[in-house]
């Protein structure tokens, strides 16, 4: 059997476990958020009224997501 074998995948299992405890023991965050930025292109549509429409609902998102 070419694999690894049951007692190595416990062994690195539980190094991983260990590992991963103690990174949350520490009690920060790994990271902060990055400021997020949505961009969309779209193309002026024959209908005008579906640009306003689309605009419009591009405000309401902005509004709900900050």
């Amino acid at each position: 059997m070419n694999g690894p074998t049951r007692r190595q995948f416990l062994k690195t299992s539980a190094g991983a476990s260990a590992g991963v405890a103690s990174w949350l023991a520490l009690g920060k965050a790994p990271a902060f958020a990055q400021k997020r930025e949505l961009t969309f292109l779209s193309w002026n549509h024959f209908v005008p009224d579906s640009d306003v429409e689309l605009r419009r609902l591009a405000e309401e998102f902005g509004k709900q997501a900050n």
